[in-house]
């Protein structure tokens, strides 16, 4: 497993993971409190979580609502 390349935006999205470690968290969540943009947020979770440096599953949250991604 390759361990992903660590750029000043993936510090801070691991920074809001390790101020609530045993929380799940929801990508506009993160986004907010890191200030970065979703084209640039996503494809940090999804390396992280391909490289099992985060979980990742889908929340339902009221019917007729899609399904949320979380991340811990």
């Amino acid at each position: 497993m390759k361990i992903p390349r660590i750029s000043p935006e993936t510090l801070l999205v691991l920074e809001g993971f390790i101020e609530r470690p045993s929380e799940w968290r929801y990508g506009y969540e993160l986004s907010r409190q890191t200030g970065l943009k979703s084209g640039t947020l996503y494809p940090i979770l999804m390396r992280l979580e391909k490289c099992s440096l985060l979980e990742a599953c889908w929340v339902a949250t009221e019917v007729g609502v899609p399904p949320r991604h979380t991340y811990a």
